[in-house]
């Protein structure tokens, strides 16, 4: 997680909000994945966690939401296509 946070450090500050946007969504559904998938193995820290991601939840409690699918992560690729080059072109 700290190494997608350094890549999007540089986009973030770009003062683009298109860009911003795109990169806030990534983060927020590696986050929320990453939870969901930490969950069973540390309920307590990851429903924390959780409760204090912004934006909707998709269930009232990381312990009812569902466990991540491979086909989840088809969801968000296409915001992935623009920022990765991009940050590709920034970090040289």
């Amino acid at each position: 997680m700290f190494i997608l946070q350094e890549y999007v450090k540089a986009v973030i500050q770009m003062q683009h909000m298109s860009d911003i946007n795109i990169c806030q969504n990534i983060m927020y559904a590696c986050i929320d994945a990453g939870l969901r998938l930490l969950s069973p193995f540390m309920p307590y820290v990851t429903e924390e966690l959780y409760q204090r991601l912004p934006g909707q939840s998709v269930a009232p409690s990381i312990t009812v939401a569902a466990y991540p699918q491979p086909c989840d992560v088809q969801s968000f690729l296409h915001f992935l296509c623009v920022p990765v080059s991009a940050l590709m072109v920034l970090v040289g």
